[in-house]
């Protein structure tokens, strides 16, 4: 249902802090930035759902943290679906018009809120459950696991159950309204100062959940990387099995390390805006500014499936092994004709 705006009492300006639009100073540009996202969004898709179906075929790489790591790679697949009605009808109307109306446009537009807010919450949890995954296997090896086969895809649930619940208030105030006979997806309470409110809370709830995360994550690699490297220097001591194993952990921290590098160099800065978005009084100004972040999420999913392909040997491998099978052509010999390979043909006779 499209609401109609009192244009002269609440609703001056489409981009303004009273209808939040985080996606509108975005909506409108240059073809060549079209085509450049365009060719990321396609490449983000094919890149994670590569991740996924390598992580389905490859036995071996059923672990705990390649378990989490196609957790991630599935919450990232949305993204690209997310973003292509947006910048579609943005480059076709250079303005940020929606492009369907009724309970379809209503509901994407909910979805393009809620999804990559999703999405971000799905990596965060699964980057922690991997980090604490690690952090026992080496530092308490001895110990029983605290994620153990069985408890895999509960771990999993929970990372979804937490973060669609997080930003549920998304679903509400992501709605449709029209204005001189468009619809526009805004962000929108019952009034104007609750809508700055709930903005406010959520940037707030963003900012303490990306820099408490990244702080847990610090301490739990920095033990793990610490006690790596004591390892090290006593392998020498070793018989080849502790030392093969001393490796495999080495190279799993190292991608798990890489993952999360990659993770808060996209995400600090727009944690770091939206924190400046509490304090500050919203303008249209500052809240382009703050959503610069969406660039980077546009970008981020990416990472991992080439994180995946750099330093990890098995993903790799599949990734390898799926595409040459996808464009293998079976060869098909024909045998020349000749005396040598035609046998004579066997008749029956009565005597």
């Amino acid at each position: 249902m499209v609401l109609e705006m009192e244009v002269s009492v609440r609703y001056p300006n489409l981009t303004n802090q009273t209808n939040y639009n985080p996606l509108a100073c975005y909506y409108s540009g240059s073809y060549t930035k079209f085509t450049f996202f365009m060719i990321v969004l396609t490449l983000s898709l094919m890149g994670n759902v590569l991740v996924v179906v390598v992580f389905i075929r490859n036995k071996t790489l059923r672990t705990s943290v390649n378990y989490f790591i196609a957790n991630m790679a599935v919450s990232d697949v949305f993204i690209p679906f997310t973003y292509l009605l947006p910048f579609v009808t943005g480059i076709t109307y250079k303005d940020n018009r929606w492009l369907f109306d009724g309970v379809v446009g209503s509901s994407l537009c909910k979805a393009t809120y809620y999804i990559w807010h999703v999405s971000r919450f799905v990596s965060l949890f699964s980057m922690i459950f991997g980090a604490t995954d690690r952090f026992q296997a080496i530092l308490f090896p001895l110990r029983p696991a605290l994620i153990t086969e069985a408890r895999r895809p509960l771990a999993v649930f929970v990372t979804w159950i937490v973060s669609m619940t997080l930003p549920a208030h998304y679903l509400y105030g992501a709605r449709l309204v029209s204005y001189d006979k468009k619809s526009y997806c805004v962000f929108q309470w019952n009034s104007p100062q609750y809508t700055k409110d709930v903005l406010k809370f959520s940037h707030f709830l963003f900012f303490c959940t990306t820099i408490a995360s990244a702080a847990v994550l610090t301490v739990m690699y920095s033990k793990i990387i610490r006690h790596l490297y004591k390892q090290r220097i006593t392998l020498h001591l070793q018989d080849k099995a502790v030392k093969a194993r001393a490796k495999q952990n080495r190279q799993i921290t190292t991608l798990l390390v890489v993952v999360v590098i990659a993770f808060y160099a996209f995400w600090c800065p727009f944690a770091v805006q939206s924190l400046e978005w509490v304090l500050s009084k919203p303008t249209e100004r500052l809240m382009c500014t703050a959503n610069t972040g969406i660039v980077f999420h546009v970008i981020y999913p990416i990472i991992n499936p080439l994180v995946c392909v750099i330093f990890n040997t098995s993903y790799r491998k599949g990734f390898r092994d799926l595409l040459c099978s996808c464009c293998k052509w079976e060869k098909i010999t024909v045998l020349p004709l000749s005396e040598k390979n035609i046998q004579p043909r066997e008749t029956g006779r009565v005597n």
